[in-house]
């Protein structure tokens, strides 16, 4: 099969029932609402993540529970890399410095 039929299976399955719901769930599970700032990002991400952890799986797909099991730990830890990263950016490291002052330096 071409590539664009993968990706277009792995769509279809993800929009098939409510297999999309596995991607809210971790996102639910990381603690990260609709109201967070990047939640719509992070929604894209998840479903990115869906389609290429559904091409990775083995072509055994008849165990449909473990094949879900596997795409959202698979969700779930991209998900997890992306907000690690943009915590790690994004937050300032203050160092008390200098010998006779209590002032930040940043």
């Amino acid at each position: 099969m071409d590539n664009k039929t993968d990706y277009q299976t792995a769509f279809d399955f993800m929009l098939e029932g409510d297999h999309e719901v596995v991607v809210f769930g971790v996102l639910k599970r990381l603690n990260v609402r609709p109201w967070h700032e990047h939640y719509q990002d992070l929604v894209q991400e998840g479903r990115l993540e869906f389609v290429d952890a559904y091409q990775k799986y083995p072509d055994q797909r008849d165990d449909e529970k473990q094949m879900l099991s596997y795409i959202y730990q698979s969700v779930k830890w991209r998900l997890l890399d992306k907000l690690r990263r943009s915590t790690r950016v994004s937050t300032p490291i203050f160092f008390w410095g200098g010998r006779n002052t209590n002032q930040p330096i940043l």
